[in-house]
């Protein structure tokens, strides 16, 4: 939940704000691009990374490499947003 006083930041601004998804909620489709949460259980931190997930297996997308949980565990994801609509760029 996005607190009332951000809100009313952005009030004035087109933005559409997604919030992160508990994968104890809810899973991504299959071979879709979200950014992912992992806590590292060893370092104690969140590191935050474009991921795909092919049946109960989680994928990073930059290496191609299986998240295993033995040394991160991923507890939330969100829809990668729309390319921007760059109004600068002239189209040939």
């Amino acid at each position: 939940m996005i607190p009332e006083a951000i809100r009313k930041n952005f009030k004035n601004v087109k933005i559409k704000i997604v919030e992160w998804i508990s994968v104890n909620d809810h899973m991504p489709p299959q071979s879709t691009n979200v950014f992912v949460a992992q806590y590292h259980l060893k370092a104690e931190w969140y590191h935050i990374s474009l991921c795909y997930r092919l049946k109960d297996q989680w994928f990073d997308t930059e290496t191609d490499s299986e998240i295993d949980g033995k040394h991160s565990i991923l507890t939330h994801w969100m829809p990668v947003p729309d390319v921007p609509e760059d109004q600068f760029i002239e189209k040939e």
